[in-house]
């Protein structure tokens, strides 16, 4: 039987990488298995980018995050429903001005509440969707009328897409878009020109070689200005002889990066004071 190694080729397919090329025959069961591994984990990275049934890829979507917490509670039975409602009832109080069940349990800062069903963390005006109304459709939302997020009346909740609840939200005005951004409403919070934190501490912006990813040193960028002749010493042979790349050498050579390199005493003072 002939032992010598031969070379097998294996397929490759997009969004994953295969660790091996070419293996001994010997190594044939290896190989397959490999690629089975390599193939069911190329196949869950899609699943799980947006596919139906996917709780990472609802949440991509723009959906709930509640997907098991919705079906746990639509599996439940008769009984354990009633206990969840006694439950979920002492959290509430209901506003005699909008008709508001208003949420007294815990809170995030958004104002939603929270409500923990089978071992689950679920958003409160689902959960009371949800035992007063009807199954919640996979991917879709539980939307307010009343446009308060604390509160947990069925009456007041409506289901829809993303893009519903965001309509909804648009139409009543409830966007920060337009001249209603803060960037226009506030524009003193904005850090922007000399208040930009470049300008006011500039001090503390790392610099050169202090900076951690920073691959040459001050001696080095200085000695590249100082041997670049062009056609002689080109950005190319400078490139090979410090290991980077030639765009980084045109950069130093016209003083578009390490501009503090080469100043003298006085003019890196007004340089850090100014922050350029």
């Amino acid at each position: 039987m002939d032992c010598q190694p031969q070379r097998l080729r294996l397929s490759r397919r997009p969004g994953f990488r295969l660790q091996a090329h070419s293996v001994a025959i010997n190594g044939l069961d290896n190989a397959r298995r490999l690629c089975k591994s390599n193939v069911m984990n190329y196949e869950t990275k899609q699943t799980s980018a947006g596919i139906p049934g996917s709780h990472r890829g609802d949440r991509r979507a723009g959906g709930p995050r509640n997907t098991k917490a919705d079906a746990a509670l639509s599996a439940c039975g008769t009984d354990t429903l009633g206990k969840i409602k006694k439950r979920f009832l002492a959290k509430i109080e209901i506003s005699p001005l909008t008709q508001c069940w208003v949420w007294k349990g815990r809170r995030n800062l958004q104002g939603y509440g929270g409500f923990q069903v089978s071992n689950y963390h679920a958003r409160a005006h689902r959960v009371a969707f949800v035992l007063w109304g009807a199954a919640i459709p996979s991917g879709m939302c539980v939307c307010h009328t009343c446009d308060n997020p604390s509160c947990v009346n069925p009456e007041h909740l409506f289901v829809g897409s993303q893009t519903d609840n965001m309509a909804d939200a648009k139409s009543k005005n409830r966007l920060a878009c337009g001249a209603r951004n803060g960037m226009n409403t506030q524009p003193d919070r904005r850090p922007c020109g000399e208040r930009n934190g470049k300008h006011t501490k500039p001090r503390s912006t790392l610099r050169g070689e202090q900076h951690g990813m920073a691959k040459l040193s001050d001696d080095q960028v200085q000695a590249i200005r100082s041997s670049y002749k062009p056609f002689i010493m080109t950005a190319k042979l400078l490139a090979h002889r410090f290991n980077v790349c030639r765009r980084t050498i045109q950069y130093i050579v016209y003083e578009h990066t390490w501009k503090h390199v080469g100043r003298t005493a006085a003019e890196a003072s007004i340089a850090a004071d100014k922050g350029i």
